[in-house]
């Protein structure tokens, strides 16, 4: 699934995954173009994603500097997708990086 996807694409579930996580799926469109919005309606299509336009009430009554206007979910396929995406990216980020065991105050080690 995650092979079909376009890189607009991509970085949208990861945005709508980031909002799910620390904003209870609010998502502010001001964060978004006309190109995030047909790749929004893509991810839906392919199960992966449903947003909603929250109702003018329910917009107007939150507080705080964030102002969401649209509501999102990830199905059990977005998830994964997600956090897929979220290890790729981390480890080409860490390839880049290249933080070696001379740079850390003991070498890592998980047991």
């Amino acid at each position: 699934m995650i092979e079909a996807l376009s890189k607009d694409e991509k970085n949208l579930l990861l945005y709508i995954e980031t909002c799910v996580v620390d904003y209870a799926g609010t998502v502010e469109a001001v964060r978004m173009n006309e190109v995030d919005f047909e790749a929004a309606k893509t991810l839906e299509e392919k199960g992966l994603c449903s947003v909603r336009r929250l109702k003018i009430a329910s917009i107007e009554k939150r507080k705080g500097s964030r102002k969401p206007t649209h509501h999102a979910i990830l199905s059990d396929e977005g998830w994964v997708c997600a956090q897929r995406l979220r290890k790729e990216k981390a480890e080409m980020r860490s390839k880049r990086q290249k933080i070696t065991d001379d740079e850390v105050t003991q070498p890592h080690s998980f047991r």
